[in-house]
């Protein structure tokens, strides 16, 4: 099992918030990770099944090719960014 932290989002600084707020509602997923021959790479956000950008550690995106193999050392949380949930109302049916 990987283990989880958290972290605050100014350590992702340069991530938009929109994309925080889709890691916070389980859309995208962030590890911590490491990838062989690219120490720049600090991150792995995952946003699909098959699609992942490496991130530097303040967040920022690296270009490189993501279909190098990498390990995932950790499941990153973050515990600040503000989630709205819209809840359908059902009276109005």
């Amino acid at each position: 099992m990987i283990p989880t932290v958290s972290i605050k989002k100014d350590h992702l600084h340069k991530l938009p918030d929109e994309v925080l707020r889709l890691i916070g509602m389980g859309k995208y997923t962030l590890y911590r990770a490491e990838v062989k021959d690219q120490p720049d790479v600090y991150y792995i956000l995952r946003t699909g099944e098959r699609e992942f950008f490496f991130l530097q550690k303040n967040g920022d995106p690296i270009s490189s090719n993501t279909s190098t193999p990498f390990e995932i050392q950790e499941k990153i949380l973050i515990e600040d960014v503000t989630v709205t949930s819209v809840v359908p109302n059902f009276n109005r049916l």
